[in-house]
């Protein structure tokens, strides 16, 4: 939500440091994205719209797991990736 409220852009998990300048980062796509999605999405990406259709989407997966005890980011993307596999981009270029 706080993505989508300050007009999008990159979004990191608290551990991944990038290796490059900012000045160096590719333009944001017209589509979410999430970098290096072979493990944990530890960096993802997207304007503003695509940000809320992203939280819209996270909290519509929800209503398929109440029972959970557990539902991380990753388990959602998983979810989102199961049931509309071209809702986001993925890509292996975390820089």
């Amino acid at each position: 939500v706080a993505m989508a409220a300050v007009g999008g852009g990159y979004m990191s998990d608290f551990d991944t440091f990038p290796l490059k300048p900012v000045s160096e980062w590719p333009n944001l796509a017209d589509h979410f994205t999430v970098h290096d999605y072979s493990t944990v999405p530890c960096l993802v990406s997207g304007t503003a719209s695509e940000w809320q259709k992203m939280v819209d989407e996270l909290l519509e997966s929800l209503t398929f797991h109440p029972k959970d005890k557990l539902w991380t980011d990753m388990y959602n993307l998983k979810h989102i990736e199961e049931t509309n596999p071209f809702f986001f981009d993925k890509t292996r270029d975390v820089f």
